[in-house]
């Protein structure tokens, strides 16, 4: 009798111990699938600069609103075969010499992001102020070839960031306020002047005033063409 009891109690102890408990289980599937989501959300809004998204033969530059400076430039490289490792390895090198030659400070000028895909090679900057940007594009990577001295005293720039008064080019190019409600000349605007040549998107997180022909406007964006100047007046 006492070993039939102990039997069946041994019994209930035996079936207890196959129960097994999902919920730890689930709960760990469930964070899985939630981390997976967050991740593949995280990576369909992230963008190149800004809330820019970069084209082949384009350029792009956000103006943070605390003075430093995204830049990206993609080139496409027509099918032609490069050597991925060297190319990153010359724009790494071309950053520290940048730091230690005309920087501001150590590392006014960092690389962002380098990537190769469907033929074109992405390239994306950050700067610390943007006086480094300026000197950067100005005299580092086009070796002050946007700038053309001419015979009367004037300059021709191809770029230009800075205020207007400062600005030594022509001031008679024709501005139009965004909504088209109104327009000026440069030498009568007053604030911050950015001039791009070429095929860019810009986005600047202060006010826009006005932008020459050219220019299209859509929020706090400013898209160029690739055989033209683009005049940004901001404040």
């Amino acid at each position: 009798m006492d070993n039939n009891r102990n039997r069946r109690r041994t019994g209930r102890r035996r079936r207890r111990r196959r129960r097994i408990n999902y919920k730890p289980l689930i709960a760990i599937a469930v964070l899985i699938v939630l981390v997976i989501a967050v991740i593949l959300l995280i990576k369909s809004c992230s963008h190149d600069v800004g809330d820019l998204d970069l084209k082949a033969n384009q350029s792009a530059v956000y103006l943070k609103d605390d003075g430093s400076v995204v830049y990206g430039a993609a080139e496409d490289f027509g099918g032609q075969e490069f050597d991925e490792s060297a190319l990153k390895t010359q724009v790494e090198d071309e950053v520290k010499q940048f730091n230690e030659k005309n920087g501001s400070v150590s590392d006014a000028m960092e690389l962002d992001d380098f990537d190769v895909s469907d033929d074109f090679v992405k390239v994306v900057f950050s700067f610390k102020t943007r006086h480094d940007f300026s000197v950067y594009m100005n005299q580092y990577n086009r070796e002050n070839d946007f700038i053309e001295q001419k015979e009367d005293g004037k300059k021709t720039y191809e770029f230009y960031l800075g205020s207007i008064k400062d600005y030594e080019g022509d001031k008679k190019v024709s501005l139009t306020k965004p909504d088209k409600s109104g327009n000026t000349t440069l030498q009568d605007a007053d604030g911050s002047l950015f001039l791009v040549t070429g095929n860019y998107q810009i986005q600047i997180d202060q006010t826009i005033d006005y932008v020459s022909e050219g220019c299209s406007v859509d929020g706090n964006v400013v898209s160029t063409t690739k055989d033209s100047k683009g005049y940004i007046i901001f404040n």
